[in-house]
């Protein structure tokens, strides 16, 4: 092996580090979640009901699977707003109102 081939050897491996493509981990497939309980009305059924929120099935993610990878470690902003359909800055304080559309579990939104 010459030297411009061990130039180019290590060039590519830092540029795999640098992305993260090194370390990569497959998942293969697997139940990224469950539905629990609730339901799940079609839209147009519900669409002139909307106006403080609209619960939906719970959803349990499988955070093992999900939250893998180079950003699996990072947790979920706790300074964020919610756009829906009645408002587009609703807080964290009615989130819970939004389950149909907005749910949040482990590190996963």
């Amino acid at each position: 092996m010459n030297l411009q081939s061990i130039k180019l050897l290590l060039l590519l491996s830092w540029i795999l580090c640098a992305l993260n493509l090194g370390g990569a981990v497959s998942y293969g497939q697997g139940t990224l979640y469950t539905e629990g309980a609730g339901v799940n009305p079609p839209f147009e059924d519900i669409r002139d009901l909307i106006s403080n929120g609209y619960s939906g099935t719970d959803i349990d993610v499988n955070n093992a699977l999900v939250e893998g990878g180079a950003y699996g470690q990072f947790g979920i902003q706790s300074d964020i707003k919610i756009h829906t359909l009645a408002s587009s800055v609703l807080g964290r304080n009615v989130f819970g109102n939004w389950s149909r559309w907005f749910q949040e579990d482990g590190a996963t939104q």
